[in-house]
């Protein structure tokens, strides 16, 4: 089992935490239209609709991350998305 990569070596991965654009607990399918965007738009072209890199980034991370977490272990009783999100030593 070498080929697999060891976490104790290296520690927990740290990615950022876009924006505060929260999914709202709505249908995952539907997120984008309730973020006022037009889903077939948005994957089949990629027009981002007018939107900032830092709204886009926000927005998948809600919506591929958080929404599919909450859609996922939706069952599972207590479980909340926000319990995955930390706060690094440095404040961020």
């Amino acid at each position: 089992m070498d080929h697999l990569f060891n976490f104790d070596e290296v520690g927990a991965i740290q990615v950022p935490l876009y924006g505060s654009n929260r999914f709202d607990g709505g249908p995952f399918a539907s997120f984008p239209e309730r973020q006022g965007l037009n889903r077939e738009n948005l994957i089949e072209v990629g027009d981002l609709q007018g939107r900032t890199p830092d709204d886009v980034a926000s927005f998948f991370q809600s919506w591929l991350y958080f929404s599919f977490l909450e859609e996922f272990f939706a069952e599972v009783e207590g479980f909340n998305a926000s319990d995955f999100i930390t706060t690094a030593k440095d404040g961020t």
